[in-house]
């Protein structure tokens, strides 16, 4: 948008862009919006990644490494040809709570699983580990929407 330097108000200028910026930002924020199953479908790539390890055995695990990582492929060029956009979980601002948050779960299911599947032999630890990883998961996402849309939409 060309605007005419001469003679115009640069107070009006200035408020006229910043309209235009919150506008472009209010846009993105609902073009970047995650479609309802995403979130789910990464809980249950996480969930099932760490459940397989209840079974013992290594084609298991290495065949929920495979689909993990095929999952998370397709998760985000799903999400790039929805929404034209990526923004990665990783950026820099409000979301990096959301984040942290999925760090302290991480470090709270993790050890615990292992230890109580490998060392006590209590079966299934993995797996019911693998479960409130994928509750997890498909909440922190949903937080890290919300952050990411009010974030992009001017709120404090």
């Amino acid at each position: 948008m060309e605007r005419d330097g001469a003679g115009s108000d640069p107070v009006a200028t200035a408020t006229a862009d910043l309209a235009e910026l919150q506008a472009t930002r209010a846009a993105l924020g609902a073009k970047a919006a995650t479609p309802w199953w995403y979130h789910p479908a990464l809980g249950l790539l996480c969930g099932g990644l760490w459940a397989a390890l209840s079974a013992h055995s290594p084609w298991v695990i290495l065949a929920a490494d495979a689909v993990f990582a095929i999952g998370l492929a397709c998760l985000v060029h799903a999400y790039r040809r929805i929404t034209g956009v990526w923004v990665s979980g990783l950026r820099p601002g409000k979301t990096r709570r959301a984040v942290a948050g999925w760090l302290v779960v991480l470090c709270a299911v993790l050890p615990l699983t292992l230890w109580l599947e490998y060392g006590r032999d209590l079966r299934g630890a993995a797996a019911a580990g693998g479960l409130v990883l994928a509750i997890a998961m498909t909440a922190i996402g949903a937080w890290w929407d919300r952050l990411l849309r009010a974030e992009l939409n001017g709120a404090p």
